[in-house]
């Protein structure tokens, strides 16, 4: 199921992933069912199936919550925050998104730490409270480099020219942006590489208009 979920392919995700439901049902293993319930939930969400995501989410937190996971009600809260986040919902996402960091942070979680605070960035981006997402995407990237999680990095640097683009600091994101096209290259992930071309593009494309401005 996750070889298929990474391949795209959710219909094949879908099949396995309730395969494995069943079986961890029959067992009975409940933290194991309350996971599996998080990763349907995230097929739902990929396919932009907001109310069926949320209803899976909440099966994992319930579960969670019933064992007293932590971990498990930490990564609830966060998948639970990005639907708030798709619908545009900054409030709701950054209750569920500060839930999940308080979690993660108790259990010194760093991986936990920094994927949620990537995702409290792009929530205060999308509020154009650029300095806030600047400094949760630092934090982010600062606990990704310690973790070489350079998939991670890739995101973050990404995520900063971004920023830095908005702000029009085009040496900045540029720097950002370089240094995302090469730890790209370096795992050969051709999507985020297309992706920090593509903001190149954009970013040559603004500095051609500053340089028609003067």
């Amino acid at each position: 199921a996750n070889f298929y979920y990474d391949k795209s392919d959710y219909e094949e995700a879908l099949t396995n992933y309730k395969l494995a439901q069943i079986n961890f049902e029959k067992a009975p293993n409940e933290k194991e069912t309350g996971k599996i319930f998080l990763n349907i939930g995230n097929v739902y969400l990929a396919q932009s199936l907001d109310s069926k995501a949320y209803e899976y989410f909440l099966k994992a937190l319930k579960i969670a919550e019933k064992l007293n996971h932590l971990k498990g009600i930490s990564s609830a809260y966060n998948n639970i925050g990005l639907i708030y986040k798709d619908r545009h919902d900054a409030a709701k996402a950054l209750d569920f998104f500060n839930k999940s960091l308080k979690i993660s942070t108790q259990l010194n979680d760093k991986r936990g730490i920094s994927s949620v605070s990537t995702n409290i960035g792009i929530v205060y981006a999308d509020e154009k409270k650029y300095h806030l997402a600047i400094d949760y995407y630092h934090k982010s990237l600062e606990i990704d480099t310690e973790l070489d999680d350079k998939l991670g990095m890739i995101i973050c640097y990404n995520n900063i020219g971004e920023i830095y683009l908005k702000q029009k600091d085009l040496k900045s994101a540029q720097q950002n942006y370089e240094y995302g096209i090469a730890l790209a290259e370096e795992i050969g992930n051709k999507s985020l590489l297309a992706l920090l071309y593509l903001n190149m593009s954009s970013l040559n494309l603004e500095e051609k208009k500053l340089t028609e401005a003067f």
